[in-house]
């Protein structure tokens, strides 16, 4: 599962970056820039980057990539960061092609967060569910013995359509 969702996420982030760099580069230009020295150092140093920076933001935990929101969070935190260090290694290496189009640079962002977050919530999240059952229907626990922790708890229950359990423990036996 991890090693899938690693190899998804860079594809998502290679489709980002090559998709706004065809609008001005040809194929056989990417292709050549991908093959020379600067652009094959570019692309490995590249794909390690963006696998530390969503290691660093825990993208790969269980119970991260079970939910929409921790998921979609944790990859903008990650993506912003790692696509301005794309930017200095690329310039570090002397990467012109695709980096030196202001336009694909400006839609490469753009079209990242938005492949990630894609593969994120329509492949990912649907197989780490799968794999990850007890988290997704495991109980719930509330923590506190006041009104508002029963309210609280109630509501979970209400607006659960599978039914798991909610459980309440109070403060005071902690």
């Amino acid at each position: 599962m991890l090693a899938l969702a690693i190899a998804l996420d860079l594809l998502a982030v290679a489709a980002g970056f090559l998709l706004p760099a065809l609008l001005r580069f040809t194929p056989a230009a990417l292709l050549e820039a991908m093959i020379a020295p600067a652009g094959a150092t570019t692309a490995a140093l590249g794909a390690v980057l963006w696998f530390a920076m969503l290691s660093a933001r825990d993208a790969y935990g269980p119970r991260v990539m079970v939910s929409k929101v921790d998921q979609a969070l944790r990859v903008l935190g990650a993506a912003v960061p790692a696509w301005v260090l794309i930017h200095l290694l690329a310039f570090v290496t002397k990467t012109s092609v695709p980096f030196e189009s202001r336009l694909a640079i400006g839609l490469s962002l753009p079209a990242v967060l938005v492949a990630l977050c894609a593969v994120r919530l329509t492949a990912i999240r649907p197989l780490a569910r799968r794999m990850y059952g007890r988290l997704v229907r495991g109980p719930r626990l509330v923590v506190g013995d006041s009104e508002r922790a029963d309210r609280l708890a109630a509501d979970l229950e209400e607006r659960d359509p599978e039914g798991r359990p909610t459980l309440i423990v109070p403060l005071a036996p902690m």
